[in-house]
């Protein structure tokens, strides 16, 4: 591949093969290069990217545009990274009623999986890549759940990616874990390092024979401790190929340690994991357990959080627990619901003082027809309705 100095870029241009920076893919092939890249790789002080590609650049008009593209206004990207200047007090989102863009947080989150994407397969081919990457993906994710908690969350529910499961695993992972740093006031400089962990955690996974991993029947007890053995390749990975400190590869290393000391690799028990692991090992059992696998189907996310309540002083450190279930909900964000009155409804928001009665949109009246006219109902304030059963929402998409 050849080198293209970054000073040589200019939006609006796109490349007929990919550009690569730190041997990952940073823009896919025949993608416009935007001025929010161009502040990306500024800000990480990349000189230069790599491609096999030629630039080249598309007259908009022809495409049935109206007028020159540079006359139309680009669409909302994050805002920049804030750097030790938020307490978590400060980034948690207040409660409203009105997504600011699902859309654009849905689009942004799956162009993230296709780049971690990238990235693992990189890692699987035991081909030399530097942190850089990961971390402009954590930057992402932390600018967007500051903006948008709520259409994250939803996101983890309801997107219907069918492809790139790892990355996709590793990116919702992720962003329950920095909602739970957040919500438990961990600090901002800590913060970054423990959703790499987790963007991270199953690395290992590449390491293993992929017949293991798409097996639909039941694993042997030899299969079994194979499938184990991905915390220890995943330590490995973190610590010595990618050149992360101790404290992010122990969080790695252990999140399948349980409270009770039963867990794996070293049977751990309680205080004696790292603090790191045992919030990603909640995120990362919540998000397996709403994730349809080979061998099963996906739970709702109100089953998923029963069953991780029930296990509580046994699987999971309690604390993290609790402030799990503060921040999701008993019903999360994306939640299908069934309302005492026969309507299907979709969760909007939560009530924290009132985790039985969030705030919902009316999907279908209560003879099954679609409302057409939003409706917004807030169970704190309608006392005669309450939630009798779930659903998922995929169901709908």
């Amino acid at each position: 591949m050849k080198p293209v100095p970054v000073s040589a870029l200019s939006e609006g241009a796109r490349y007929s093969e990919p550009l690569y920076v730190d041997g990952a893919v940073f823009l896919a092939a025949n993608t416009e290069i935007t001025k929010k890249d161009m502040e990306l790789l500024n800000s990480l002080a990349v000189t230069e990217v790599f491609t096999d590609g030629t630039a080249y650049h598309i007259d908009t008009a022809l495409l049935g545009g109206e007028g020159n593209k540079s006359d139309k206004k680009p669409p909302e990207d994050p805002p920049p990274p804030q750097t030790n200047t938020n307490t978590a007090a400060q980034i948690k989102t207040p409660l409203t009623v009105a997504a600011s863009d699902g859309g654009s947080v849905f689009r942004r989150l799956s162009e993230e999986i296709k780049l971690l994407s990238s990235v693992f397969n990189t890692i699987g081919m035991k081909v030399g890549i530097k942190p850089r990457i990961i971390w402009t993906i954590v930057a992402t994710l932390l600018q967007l759940i500051k903006r948008d908690k709520n259409n994250c969350i939803e996101f983890i529910l309801c997107n219907n990616i069918r492809s790139m499961n790892l990355a996709k695993s590793s990116i919702n992972t992720a962003l329950l874990t920095a909602l739970i740093a957040m919500e438990k006031g961990i600090s901002d400089r800590l913060v970054p390092e423990l959703v790499s962990a987790a963007i991270l955690h199953d690395t290992g996974m590449l390491r293993l024979p992929r017949v293991l991993l798409e097996k639909q029947t039941p694993l042997t007890d030899e299969e079994k401790i194979m499938i184990q053995s991905h915390t220890v390749h995943s330590y490995h990975i973190v610590l010595d190929e990618l050149r992360y400190s101790e404290t992010t590869a122990l969080a790695v290393l252990q999140h399948h340690e349980r409270w009770d000391g039963m867990g794996y690799p070293q049977r751990l028990a309680g205080n004696d994991i790292d603090k790191g692991a045992r919030i990603i090992a909640v995120a990362d059992s919540f998000e397996a357990l709403v994730s349809s696998k080979p061998y099963r189907n996906s739970m709702t996310a109100n089953n998923a959080i029963k069953m991780m309540m029930s296990e509580n002083h046994s699987h999971f450190s309690p604390g993290i627990i609790d402030v799990f279930v503060k921040v999701m909900g008993i019903y999360p964000v994306g939640s299908g619901v069934v309302l005492n009155n026969g309507i299907n409804a979709k969760v909007l928001d939560t009530n924290k003082d009132a985790p039985l009665r969030p705030i919902v949109k009316v999907l279908t009246n209560a003879s099954g027809d679609t409302v057409n006219e939003e409706e917004i109902i807030n169970l704190l304030d309608t006392r005669n309705l309450y939630i009798t059963k779930t659903f998922a929402l995929k169901s709908y998409g």
